[in-house]
């Protein structure tokens, strides 16, 4: 074997996307992490002993623990749902895929045509040279090889052209400790260890002498699902057919057959029935909530002579969309069909092929005893894959399969009816699709195969092509949104992958090319040729992709322009080491050095006078803009402080600390709240001849440096990513104590898929429990940065603050506009001043602007007038005009900011450009009843809250009337902190005093006849309508949760009680873990944050994303004080949860309502249904106290008239509830 070919690039290792439990009775079990996880608590105890054992297993974990972002490929269609989708991948994106470049090669000695298998930075592959190989990840070195005919000792069946050793051809299944694959002929099913190849059992599936498997297993739960294909179709008219496709069930542990169900009725090994309707590729999928596994048949080989007959007098009309006369439910060929899992029986199935019989001797039916055609070939030669979309509002769970017809079928999960179906592309012996479409759930990609070179009509171009290509289809309808024709005129038959925005493909031709197509509009943006035919499928995983070539046994025997190959490549995705390359440091910077006990000192620039800036001498090669982004109080602002002093931007102790945090809410809560800029010039010394180091001949440049500090939290996401938009790199601070935290993650990746150079900062390293080291490994483990790139900083002594600058200009790059095109500017953020009107903060990505200018609004189309122009030094300095690349303000006269719209793209008018991408509305998630705390207040609140909205257009506000609170305002925020922030200045800025209602969420609701509802304020919903509501949907998001491992017990416990599903769950080093769920966004409204922190002792960081709707069991709540519902209390609950909330909500506003002189009833209700009551006992006057002795008629009829009293006043009587009751059940965190 010779070794395996290196090149240059950093390896990553594979995070297996599956949690591994360990139980000394079943064995290895994989449990999905798309699924919820009941993780035991001697489990969570005994994981760091476990991890710390997993270095013997071969696994490269550093600080015990696995690469966050790594995933694991376990068999050819990737995971359970078959999607061939690398949910996880971060590094490649369409805008990083073109720096793939070849990292290694291994030399097989024999055609490659499957999926490599991805487990634990170990590949798995067999090759058409009769081995099975275990390959490192991380530099293509052999583990181990195994002969499959000396492993198995099964002989070779013969019949399999160019080949003359026992092969598999299948991509192997990962099943905890074993590797399982299925043999080429004879069809056993063997597993061997995964350790060192040695063989464990194997099975034989079906006794015919020409069946074999050719597919990829699934494993789940201790089985192993997998299904039977046969090349008796390549016999003589005499010889054939007599096989049934068949799915079986084997035990993972000993490889037995659990149960096995055929797709035809029993034959009986007889000639002229049903024969065929084999199952060929892809991966089985399994729906673990239906408890249902999927598959997909293949034609008929032949069929008895009844069917023959019925065709006949069909006139031999095939219309696949329905059923005909001539196909009997006990033929599945051509059919998606749906087992039960623990017993095999069919569920349902869909037959989508009509009458198609066909065997290779009667491919022309040019002989008589050939059964007639038409033969469609509309077999399915791929597995269903599942996954699961919107349709009108309703969710849609759908199994989804490609034909070699050509033709897209997207099944409902539950039944089978048709939701839609496609003509990809043309069909053929060949293709049509083949072997593995894959699916984002956004959209549903294929290739077209097109080996019989028709004319294949590209969309939406309309052009024609004889090669075969690509397809993407838009998942909820099947529309055609792109389709790509091989670059080369050659087929395209090798499984499909989609990664992060990017499709991969591979040619027949035979310089194998491979390519990298962008997922949205199917432009290549990345190809390289392998140097022989590409068969087989790509795998992902952490930014490296995983591929064979050669095709010239069996079918490319035959076919001339198939060639054979030999290899396994890596391609790896190394823009981070570019961007991350270190760069020497300069000492002899124009400014004092910084250390523990060194003074700060700042050097102005000599140009003071700051509006007698030239800035034309400022071209893009001597501009930089950056942001600095971290988590919470990890020393942002303070880091901004002093990169504005050290420039001499502002004097040192003059001004207040954190300067460019200009509310009083940012500077109490350490947060960023409005989006900043500020322009710093700083002199740097360059080598002249472009060297790094100190020996050349070196010049200072003054350049301009424009910072853009923007909002680190999730609710303002969209502001955050279009002031990166304007930027080209990001310093990310990071705590040296605390280390990485949940917003340093979510910082991270929205600079990193901006395609932003990351300068790695580690501030704070002057406090006693600085640990940089440690904060470097976890640099490296999360993000892939480089330690030695990382900067060690204390901002609040100005240690090591003399690498910053210099780092910045060094390795951001300019900007990238083109000062000779037409002008294109972005708008960043905007706010109103009293004086000038609204100010807007722009970026000029191409051109020039002048004051007297004349802008169009791409996003309004209203026309303005450039009254000022210049930047902020911090602050506004009128220059009269801003040149390509840089940052600054304007001043049109815009009366509101809400004609300002975040991310619009401003341009000359006259003049036609392209907007600048991105835009796109504000969407309120949260919202909540703001009322005056006295009703006479209300005009004094209606100001207030129309002098915020100056300079907050993102809130959404609608005046309301409540029958308890009266006249008030119905807000929409973008998120929690954007509700509380925008209350808090409410107070503070404007002294309003407020009482706001029970934060809630959009929902919606769908009623019987098929009409929908969204609720934004649960009192307009109907408690008990006309029409049955049939389904309700929710709001979601995907919580990032990082807490010491000591707390993991009771957070699970928190995010179950809270209907959380984990879908992560690994440790960032040995003390800290780091989890992900998805997340009702009701159940986080309230107080989730402050529980979360209560359990963990204040350790917690937690931060979360928007993610989409999901559908739950939601009910209104009323809240009833004597029969009158409280509309401002209402709320809308899970049905699970009502009784308890209901219990506990009328327990504590029978606190707070002072007794009357009636009784009191406060109740909760469901619709009609009442599910929680107390009541508050009338105060009762003594008016027996003067009767001493006397007639005891007399004392009852004063009881009475008492009682006849209280019964009059609780008619007419109202119930007050006081503020406190309000600020107690409806505070909001």
């Amino acid at each position: 074997m010779a070794p395996a070919e290196l090149s240059n690039g950093p390896f990553l290792l594979s995070l297996c996307m599956f949690c591994l439990v360990i139980t000394p009775s079943a064995g290895f079990n994989i449990v999905s992490s798309s699924l919820s996880l009941s993780l035991s608590l001697s489990l969570s105890l005994s994981l760091s002993k476990w991890f710390s054992q997993l270095d013997g297993f071969g696994l490269q974990w550093g600080s015990a623990q696995k690469k966050k972002d790594a995933q694991d490929w376990l068999n050819h269609g990737g995971d359970l749902y078959n999607r061939r989708y690398a949910n996880r991948e971060k590094k490649i994106s369409p805008v990083t895929v073109s720096n793939l470049s070849l990292k290694w090669k291994f030399y097989a000695g024999g055609d490659i045509t499957v999926t490599p298998v991805i487990f634990d930075g170990t590949l798995y592959f067999p090759s058409w040279n009769g081995y099975l190989y275990a390959v490192k990840a991380s530099d293509g070195s052999l583990v181990w090889k195994k002969n499959v005919q000396k492993l198995t000792g099964f002989n070779n069946t013969g019949f399999i052209l160019n080949v003359n050793s026992t092969v598999t051809r299948s991509t192997p299944t990962v099943a905890g400790d074993l590797l399982i694959c299925g043999i080429y002929g004879p069809a056993f099913v063997i597993a061997v260890k995964r350790s060192n190849g040695k063989l464990v059992w194997s099975t034989r599936l079906d006794n015919h002498t020409r069946a074999f498997i050719t597919m990829s297993g699934t494993y789940y739960k201790g089985g192993y699902y997998v299904g039977t294909s046969s090349l008796e179709e390549g016999l003589t008219i005499e010889q054939c057919c007599t096989f049934r496709g068949s799915v079986s069930k084997l035990d993972v542990r000993t490889g037995k057959i659990l149960w096995q169900t055929f797709m035809l009725p029993d034959n009986f090994g007889k000639f002229n029935e049903y024969a065929g309707a084999a199952i060929w590729g892809s991966s089985p999928s399994i729906d673990v909530p239906r408890n249902l596994v999927f598959v997909a048949t293949s034609n008929l080989y032949s069929a008895p002579p009844r069917i023959i007959e019925c065709q006949e007098k069909e006139n031999n009309q095939t219309l696949p969309s329905h059923p005909e006369a001539c196909i009997e439910p006990e033929n599945h060929s051509e059919s998606m069909v749906a087992l039960d899992l623990d017993t095999g029986k069919i569920k349902w199935y869909k037959q989508l092929g009509g009458y198609d019989i066909w065997f290779g001797a009667c491919h022309r039916h040019l002989d008589p005893r050939c059964p007639p055609g038409p033969s469609p070939d509309a077999d399915f030669g791929e597995a269903p894959m599942m996954l699961t979309t919107y349709i009108n509002g309703a969710r849609r769970d759908l199994v989804v399969a490609v034909q070699k017809s050509g033709f897209a079928w997207a099944l409902d999960r539950d039944t089978g009816s048709i939701v839609w179906s496609t003509e990809a592309g043309p069909g053929g012996l060949g293709g049509g699709a083949m072997w593995g479409a894959a699916t984002d759930e956004k959209r549903v990609y294929t290739n077209i195969a097109n080996s019989q070179h028709k004319n294949f009509t590209l969309k939406p171009s309309q052009n024609t092509t004889i090669a075969g290509g690509w397809v993407a289809m838009e998942a909820r309808s099947g529309n055609i949104l792109w389709s790509t024709a091989n670059a080369n005129d050659a087929t395209a038959p090798a499984a499909v992958t989609v990664a992060n925005g990017v499709v991969f493909g591979g040619s027949t031709h035979r310089l194998g090319p491979i390519y990298a197509m962008n997922a949205k509009t199917g432009k290549i943006l990345w190809t390289y040729d392998t140097g022989a035919t590409v068969y087989g499928g790509i795998s992902v995983s952490d930014g490296c992709i995983y591929l064979g070539n050669g095709y010239k046994v069996f079918n490319g025997f035959v076919n001339p322009n198939y060639t054979a190959g030999t290899t396994l490549f890596a391609f790896c995705n190394n823009s981070l080491s570019r961007i991350y390359r270190s760069n020497p440091l300069r000492n002899d910077f124009g400014y004092c050095r910084f250390g523990q006990n060194h003074g700060f000192c700042s050097h102005s620039r000599q140009n003071s006078k700051e509006n007698g800036v030239d800035l034309s001498q400022y071209p893009t090669e001597r501009i930089r803009n950056f942001s600095i982004i971290a988590h919470i109080d990890h020393g942002k602002s303070t880091l901004a402080d002093r990169l504005l002093e050290l420039t001499g931007t502002i004097k040192r102790g003059h001004g207040q600390p954190q300067y460019l945090d200009k509310l009083q809410v940012e500077r109490e809560r350490g947060i960023t709240v409005k989006a900043q800029t500020a322009t710093m010039f700083y002199n740097h010394k360059q080598n002249l001849n472009g060297a790094n180091d100190n020996n050349g001949d070196q010049k200072e440049q003054s350049f301009l440096l424009n910072l853009i500090d923007t909002p680190g939290h999730v609710d303002f996401s969209y502001e955050v990513s279009r002031s990166l938009a304007a930027c080209q790199g990001a310093l990310l601070v990071v705590d040296a104590a605390q280390g990485v935290q949940a917003q340093t993650v979510a910082n991270f990746y929205l600079a990193y898929e901006s395609n932003l150079a990351i300068i790695p900062v580690i501030n704070k390293i002057d406090q006693p429990t600085a640990d940089p080291d440690r904060v470097k490994a976890q640099l490296k483990s999360m993000f892939d940065l480089d330690a030695s790139d990382a900067l060690l900083t204390s901002a609040k002594t100005g240690q090591g603050l003399e690498q910053v600058l210099p780092a910045v200009i060094e390795r951001i790059p300019p900007p990238p506009g083109k000062s000779g095109s037409p002008l294109r500017m972005l708008l960043l953020d905007s706010y109103y001043d009293e004086y000038k009107g609204v100010i807007c903060h722009v970026a000029v990505v191409d051109g020039m602007l002048r004051k007297g200018d004349k802008i169009l609004s791409v996003a309004t189309g209203q026309g303005y007038e450039i009254l000022d122009v210049g930047f902020l030094h911090p602050e506004l300095t009128p220059t009269g005009v801003l040149h390509t690349g840089q940052v600054g303000y304007v001043v049109t006269g815009m009366r509101s900011t809400k004609e300002a719209r975040i991310g619009d793209t401003l341009y000359h008018n006259r003049t036609i450009v392209e907007p600048l991408p991105g835009f796109k509305a504000a969407k309120h998630m949260v919202f909540s009843g703001v009322y005056p705390a006295d009703g006479s207040d209300f005009e004094a609140l209606n100001h207030a809250i129309e002098r915020l909205t100056c300079n907050d257009a993102s809130v959404a506000v609608v005046k309301e009337s409540s029958t308890a609170l009266g006249m008030g305002f119905r807000c929409g925020f973008l998120g929690l902190l954007h509700m509380d922030v925008f209350h808090q200045r409410l107070e503070q800025e404007h002294g309003a005093c407020v009482i706001s209602t029970i934060p809630t969420v959009p929902y919606i609701f769908e009623y019987s006849d098929g009409s929908k509802l969204e609720v934004q304020n649960p009192a307009t919903l109907p408690s008990n309508p006309k029409q049955r509501v049939t389904a309700c949907w929710e709001p979601t998001v995907l919580a990032t949760i990082i807490i010491p491992s000591e707390y993991v017990g009771p957070v699970i416990t928190l995010c179950s009680e809270r209907r959380g599903e984990q879908l992560e769950y690994s440790f960032i080093d040995s003390l800290r873990v780091f989890m992900k769920y998805r997340l009702p966004l009701r159940e986080i409204v309230v107080d989730f944050y402050n529980e979360l922190k209560s359990i963990t002792s204040g350790y917690a960081s937690f931060d979360y994303e928007d993610a989409e709707y999901q559908q739950s069991d939601m009910v209104k709540l009323d809240i009833l004080l004597n029969g009158q519902p409280v509309d401002a209390m209402a709320t809308i609950v899970h049905n699970l949860k009502a009784q308890r909330v209901g219990r506990e909500l009328v327990e504590k506003l029978k606190k707070h309502i002072d007794r009357q002189m009636f009784e009191i009833t406060v109740q909760a209700a469901i619709g009609s249904k009442i599910i929680a009551r107390e009541t508050i006992s009338a105060m009762r006057k003594n008016v027996l106290a003067k009767c001493y002795g006397g007639d005891v008629s007399r004392k009852k009829k004063l009881l009475e008239k008492q009682k006849e009293g209280k019964k009059r006043m609780k008619r007419v009587g109202s119930v007050d509830i006081p503020q406190e009751a309000f600020h107690d059940l409806l505070k909001s965190s």
